[in-house]
């Protein structure tokens, strides 16, 4: 049995579609001491279901060198290393051509692994993993296809011991194998003089498209639980219902026709627990059919149910759906609106895996339907003999958004005379004396609780050398949200007076950070206090991958710079990694947030504030999702915060803010990087950190991945 994984976003640029060799499996080669004669070769075989084709050949062969030297290679504690001494080479192949029982040399079995699909029918783009070597060296990845027809594509491995990742891209690919129909694979380390290499885990894998990193509407959960069944007769038999619930449109009608076949057998087509799942039994083949047409109630289609609605709201572009059969079926996806009808379909592989696809509006769908104003959506899948299949995402994608902070407007300014405007003349101590009047309209405002503003003006006159008048703006009621400052351990939102959660930030404004938003500087970081600049702002991220997903951690600092830079709509060049520490399937990442062109650094902290408060559709599909946002301040430099804090409570204010929004990770023991001494909680120990940051803040990101597997 092959072990395949999928998610739905990985933490890099790519998606795992499958894996190929995960080095579970540990694998003893015998290794080679050289002599005189050239080529000295040794193998080893494993077997076990988790590999591909069932067996992991290891061929070692030495080419050249002095007498005496010991050329090894071997799998354990999750990886392959091959070394190679001094004053000699050797080139290593992992080789996957079934269960033969034998390495061959001069090549793999003819279609050992029984016309397997290394495009999973179609998504997957290419072979990738990563790997670090002490001297440059290449690689090479070779796919025979099931006559013997061979196409590859070798990759250079930098020295230096930096652990990079390779993506073998198929179209990159040389030869005439035809992908979707392998017979064995090879992967081949050149060993050159010296050269010490380690591989980790080898996937297939997708380039992850950019423009779809952002769930923008889901048309079904499939939470919502339906069942249509039936018994065959050996007649054409047809069943349907419909249910009510959270699904675009407020309803979805299910429908199975059976083709006839056997009698009494079971064929199904049902929602339940994130599932949309078509079963039929041997013999017995069935069209299966659900609509989002309104609350029709009927499996009869109605192409104006839905009312119009704009798929491409929000810079949406294409439909993602995730599907797993255990036999190759065909599901058809049809968009309805009263310019015609969209149509696309997707063949799944017969794996048993979950596959990801992505729909473009503009360039995957045939018809002429309007994806701005539809009135209907039927899903069919088209269930063969014996097919088990299944829909587990069905929604609507975009790249990551982030909304334009709306200017408040100045309200105009209103002056009340009182008794005392009428201004008196004071003669003044010189031979001819002047009168002059100042008159001054100075606002005095206080906030309640609930956001509303009170003002009052007063008006008073004087005599002075120098004639002066100053109108300055009355506050007006507003209906924006206000980040109150309080002793609360999660920063609270007062009522506003319309019910509108979003923040006015207007970027004319002198913006301030409550100081019930602070807490310590977290001490487990390291990084060169000169380098950082002295109006930026730091902000520190808890979160967490697991189980495949942990090859990725790497590529953390990728996600992170890029999707803070969109959501705070600046360049990456004014974010700064300064520290990342990983440890097991925890992380934690100290960035700088540096003054953008026309964004200082601590409006972006606003924004980013107001983003994660208000718990922002913005964050969905981001490593922001979920999270907890605060204040760190570094207790030995002086700052402009005056009030509310203390290290007493910041240890404490971490640890409350970390565990209080549902999702979030806070870490979960010493990282391998610390050196510091920070509590074994994860609180920081405030009496440790020597960091010197003039006027700089931090914030604290309690951030935890979501990742399916």
């Amino acid at each position: 049995m092959f072990l395949v994984l999928f998610v739905a976003q990985a933490e890099s640029s790519f998606t795992v579609v499958g894996v190929l060799d995960d080095f579970s499996v540990d694998q003893f080669v015998p290794p080679i001491i050289t002599t005189n004669t050239f080529p000295l070769m040794v193998s080893s075989v494993v077997a076990d279901v988790s590999l591909l084709g069932g067996e992991r050949d290891i061929g070692l062969s030495a080419t050249s060198g002095t007498s005496n030297r010991v050329v090894s290679t071997s799998v354990a504690q999750d990886i392959w290393s091959v070394s190679i001494p001094n004053a000699a080479t050797a080139d290593a192949i992992l080789q996957y051509d079934g269960a033969d029982g034998a390495m061959q040399f001069d090549g793999p079995t003819v279609n050992g692994l029984g016309n397997f699909d290394a495009t999973f029918g179609g998504s997957a783009t290419g072979i990738s993993f990563d790997v670090e070597s002490d001297i440059q060296t290449t690689c090479t990845v070779s796919l025979y296809d099931a006559a013997g027809q061979l196409s590859q594509q070798t990759l250079a491995i930098s020295g230096g011991s930096v652990l990079q990742t390779l993506y073998f891209a198929y179209a990159d690919f040389s030869g005439t194998a035809v992908l979707s129909n392998v017979g064995a694979i090879e992967i081949l380390v050149n060993g050159g003089n010296a050269v010490d290499t380690v591989l980790h885990e080898i996937d297939f894998v997708a380039l992850v498209d950019d423009s779809c990193l952002q769930s923008k509407l889901v048309i079904d959960s499939f939470e919502d639980a339906q069942t249509v069944l039936i018994i065959t007769d050996g007649s054409v038999q047809t069943e349907a219902n419909s249910v009510t619930g959270s699904m675009l449109g407020g309803s979805r009608d299910l429908s199975i026709t059976v083709n006839g076949g056997p009698s009494n057998n079971l064929a199904s087509f049902a929602a339940f627990s994130g599932v949309l799942a078509g079963g039929m039994p041997p013999g017995v083949g069935a069209t299966c059919v659900a609509q989002y047409d309104g609350a029709d109630m009927s499996p009869t289609l109605d192409p104006t149910g839905l009312g119009g609605i704009d798929l491409q709201a929000n810079d949406a572009t294409h439909i993602v759906v995730e599907l797993t059969s255990d036999l190759e079926v065909v599901w058809d996806f049809a968009f309805v609106s009263a310019s015609g009808t969209c149509t696309a379909s997707v063949t799944v592989p017969g794996t048993s895996s979950v596959a990801q696809f992505l729909l473009n509006f503009a360039s995957d769908f045939t018809g002429t339907c309007d994806f701005s104003d539809l009135g209907a959506i039927e899903v069919t899948f088209n269930g063969g003999s014996a097919a088990d299949s299944a829909l587990s995402r069905f929604e609507v994608c975009g790249p990551v958004s982030v909304p334009t902070p709306t200017p408040t407007v100045t309200p105009t300014p209103t002056t009340t005379a009182s008794a005392s405007s009428t201004p008196t003349t004071t003669a003044s101590t010189s031979s001819t004396p002047t009168t002059t009047t100042s008159s001054s309209s100075t606002p005095t405002s206080t906030t309640s609780a609930s956001s509303t503003t009170s003002a009052s003006t007063s008006t008073s006159a004087s005599t002075t050398t120098t004639p002066s008048a100053t109108n300055s703006p009355v506050p007006s009621a507003s209906a924006t949200q206000t980040l109150a400052s309080t002793g609360s351990a999660t920063p609270t939102k007062s009522a506003s007076n319309t019910g509108d959660n979003s923040e006015s930030l207007d970027s004319s404004s002198t913006l301030t950070i409550p100081s019930s938003y602070y807490v310590t500087i977290d001490s487990d970081f390291s990084y060169d206090e000169e380098d950082i600049e002295p109006d930026s702002q730091l902000i520190e991220i808890f979160g967490s991958v697991g189980g495949v997903q942990k090859r990725f951690a790497e590529d953390i600092e990728d996600d992170l710079v890029d999707q803070l830079a969109a959501l705070l709509n600046i360049p990456t060049s004014s974010i700064r990694l300064l520290d990342l520490n990983v440890d097991g399937s925890t992380y934690e990442a100290l960035v700088e947030v540096l003054d953008a062109p026309g964004q200082s650094a601590t409006r972006s902290v606003r924004i980013l504030l107001n983003l994660t408060e208000n718990d922002s559709p913005t964050l969905e599909g981001t490593v922001f999702e979920n999270s907890v946002v605060l204040v760190a301040q570094d207790p030995n430099v002086s700052t402009n915060v005056s009030t509310g804090f203390s290290t007493d409570t910041s240890a404490s204010r971490r640890s409350d803010s970390s565990s209080s929004r549902s999702g979030s990770s806070a870490r979960s023991g010493q990282s391998s990087r610390d050196s510091s001494g920070g509590d074994d909680d994860g609180s920081s120990n405030s009496g440790s950190s020597s960091t010197a940051m003039a006027g700089s803040a931090a914030l604290v990101l309690g951030a935890a991945f979501v990742l399916l597997m």
